[in-house]
């Protein structure tokens, strides 16, 4: 099941491209947002593990309370009948960033139900093959682009993800407060900074 994201991102990025005298292979790409599903699973949770250990993410998700914790959050994530029988207001979506029906990395959005024009990016993460080629970046303007103006938008990230930071930055967010281990940015989308 994809999820229907506008292409006037990835278009404008196609034609900068093709209009550049660059042999860049990736001028054709076709990127895409899906919904994850229970076969995805093992795939995001290789991703996260990956990022704890360079410091990514919290290193509590590398301990078997930690593992055990992330894989229940994640099947709840991907079949939300079970959010259900654990009384959990929150809801999140899980996505998975493609690249020519590749899988490359994926994005958490937590959606609180008391709120709907506020957004929290919970995970992402792009596979380590694929980074330092600005596929995250790419990742979180697609997703920015298809929520409409105003909606407030909260990321959290490890002081140590410097490339996220600069992500997070780039795309207009400012940084909110520094709490260990996660660094808080705040974006209020369609608003001038």
């Amino acid at each position: 099941m994809s999820i229907n994201f506008t292409r006037s991102a990835q278009n404008a990025y196609l034609h900068q491209k093709r209009n550049s005298n660059s042999t860049d292979s990736h001028c054709f790409d076709e990127f895409q947002f899906r919904k994850a599903g229970v076969l995805d699973i093992p795939y995001i949770f290789g991703l996260i593990q990956e990022g704890s250990l360079i410091g990514s993410f919290p290193n509590s998700l590398m301990t078997a309370k930690g593992y055990a914790f992330l894989f229940k959050d994640l099947f709840e994530d991907v079949v939300p009948l079970l959010r259900i029988f654990h009384n959990k207001t929150q809801q999140a979506k899980l996505y998975v960033f493609c690249l020519n029906n590749e899988e490359i990395g994926f994005i958490k959005i937590g959606l609180p139900t008391n709120n709907e024009n506020f957004q929290e990016i919970e995970l992402c993460a792009i596979d380590p093959k694929h980074r330092n080629q600005h596929y995250g970046a790419k990742m979180l303007h697609m997703f920015l682009e298809e929520l409409p103006n105003g909606t407030k938008v909260v990321a959290h990230c490890s002081k140590y993800s410097r490339a996220m930071q600069h992500i997070l930055i780039r795309e207009k967010f400012c940084r909110d407060k520094r709490s260990f281990p996660l660094e808080c940015f705040r974006l209020i989308k369609g608003a001038n900074h």
